[in-house]
């Protein structure tokens, strides 16, 4: 896992994970290649069909490439989402917004935040699964995490800024640094064997507790 950190002249900061994603290819280069294949065999039996036995063949020509179509309006746009797929973090300068940005090709998605919603950059230990034993550890795989903490977390959730190594700390914390340089925030940073939760996991268990001693109350 690696993040790639690009500054252009105005200080905006462009953030993306470069990891390979491996399992994103196996699944997707066959999908988009089987729905590719489903829709050129559409059109080709259309006009196969109508070549051998005439025009009175078309209707249900269309009909039998009217069901290759539908799989392949299925198929193809996950393959494609899968394969071409890019996603970046903008930390834009001038604004001072966090910028979530989601780029399919032919079509690109951006959610817009601003830099007062958070509080501070943290980098910490976290299990890369969404839950962990009691340990905090719970004998999970752990990673680097470099998020933007909320201000309000049942009102903005916090932000992953992306994920590294945990031998990686000295990158994770020069990663944080520009962030929180450019935002204007404080930087906060777990003990090197200390494991912290997802914080929106943790205000969700917070509000939780206090709903149950309320009801109990």
């Amino acid at each position: 896992m690696r993040l790639t950190v690009d500054r252009d002249s105005l200080g905006t900061l462009t953030i993306r994970q470069t990891s390979v994603p491996v399992l994103r290819y196996v699944i997707g280069v066959p999908l988009l290649l089987f729905g590719g294949v489903m829709a050129a065999g559409a059109v080709s039996s259309v006009v196969t069909q109508v070549s051998d036995d005439g025009v009175a063949a078309l209707p249900l020509a269309l009909v039998g490439a009217g069901m290759l179509l539908f799989f392949a309006a299925l198929i193809l746009p996950l393959g494609w989402w899968l394969v071409l797929s890019r996603h970046a973090v903008v930390v834009e300068a001038g604004p001072r917004d966090v910028v979530e940005v989601s780029d399919w090709r032919i079509g690109r998605k951006a959610n817009r935040t601003p830099a007062d919603r958070f509080r501070a950059v943290r980098v910490a230990l976290e299990p890369v699964a969404s839950s962990a034993g009691n340990d905090g550890r719970g004998g999970r795989a752990l990673c680097l995490r470099v998020r933007l903490l909320a201000r309000q977390p049942d009102v903005q959730p916090s932000l992953e800024i992306g994920m590294l190594e945990p031998g990686d700390r000295q990158e994770a914390a020069i990663v944080a640094g520009r962030v929180a340089e450019v935002l204007r925030l404080p930087v906060e940073s777990g003990g090197p064997d200390e494991v912290l939760p997802d914080p929106q996991k943790a205000a969700d268990d917070a509000e939780a507790e206090a709903q149950a001693e309320r009801d109990e109350a």
